[in-house]
């Protein structure tokens, strides 16, 4: 069998969708695009079910995968958030699946990809005092049985309670890393978030974290040296994905595919850096995905 094939048997072997949170605390630094294109990623190269929910209240990624006043018609997050968990209608909140050929030009040989929409009315759970909500998306997610193999998380771009909805509800964290002296700061940031989310809503089974991915990076330069350094020097390679050998690298041709509403590697256009930005791209999920199924280490 190929890489993607073991990944992809060893993902649907274990019976129930995993489920990860894509986080940080601040915003652009690559986390809607990474959850867009791990996801389709999910359901091209490795053909699987894929659900994408929008936790982020501006509906960014929702905008990437279906039209926002479609999105606002049909049930979004705020419908989790709205219905009672003991209501006979919570079980029935549908996303809503994307037609993969007709939205991205691709035509998926046996995976799908679904979306749970977000809502701009999503403030009210970030603002909520009633620590209830924290298992209001665990709770739906439940209700979803076996219909799905992986399911993405894309969250706001700061650490609140929506946040907090996801990662109890989540297997595993993934932080893209902007390479940065403030980036850096984050780290510390976000590992003590996760702790205390651990610490006191999965002690039982903690979220694990697939690393820090660092993201639109420039290898060649003396300042992306200087800074892995830095991360070297604080003893803290070891938090990065591949203990930092997997990054996404700069590209403009990135920025170009999403703003096509397409995966790197689906962008049309033929220069070379364009299609090493695909290649990159599939290399980094291929090794994430390989984390996720377990076999990390092969």
């Amino acid at each position: 069998m190929t890489r993607l094939a073991d990944i992809a048997k060893a993902i649907t072997s274990k019976g129930s969708p995993i489920v990860v949170a894509t986080v940080q605390s601040k915003g652009g630094v690559g986390k809607t695009v990474y959850s867009f294109c791990s996801a389709c990623f999910a359901a091209e190269k490795l053909g699987l079910r894929v659900l994408l929910i929008d936790l982020d209240q501006n509906g960014n990624l929702t905008s990437l995968c279906m039209d926002k006043d479609d999105a606002l018609s049909m049930d979004n997050l705020s419908t989790v958030y709205r219905t009672s968990k003991t209501s006979p209608d919570f079980a029935q909140i549908k996303p809503n699946r994307i037609d993969y050929a007709e939205q991205f030009g691709v035509t998926l040989t046996s995976g799908s990809l679904d979306i749970l929409p977000a809502a701009s009315d999503l403030t009210f759970v970030d603002n909520s005092g009633d620590i209830g909500v924290f298992q209001q998306l665990k709770a739906w997610l439940k209700t979803q049985g076996g219909k799905y193999d992986v399911i993405i998380i894309d969250n706001p771009g700061h650490l609140g309670n929506l946040t907090i909805c996801s990662l109890v509800a989540s297997d595993f964290i993934l932080c893209p890393l902007e390479m940065g002296e403030f980036g850096f700061q984050g780290i510390a940031t976000i590992q003590r978030f996760l702790n205390e989310v651990n610490d006191n809503f999965r002690t039982q089974n903690p979220v694990q974290s697939i690393g820090y991915l660092p993201y639109k990076v420039d290898t060649r330069t003396k300042e992306f040296k200087r800074l892995m350094s830095l991360i070297e020097s604080n003893n803290a390679g070891h938090l990065l994905v591949g203990d930092g050998d997997t990054f996404i690298e700069h590209r403009v041709s990135v920025a170009a595919a999403i703003n096509s509403c397409l995966a790197p590697w689906n962008y049309s256009q033929t220069d070379k850096g364009a299609k090493e930005a695909g290649i990159n791209y599939i290399e980094t999920l291929t090794t994430i995905y390989g984390i996720i199924a377990g076999l990390d280490n092969e």
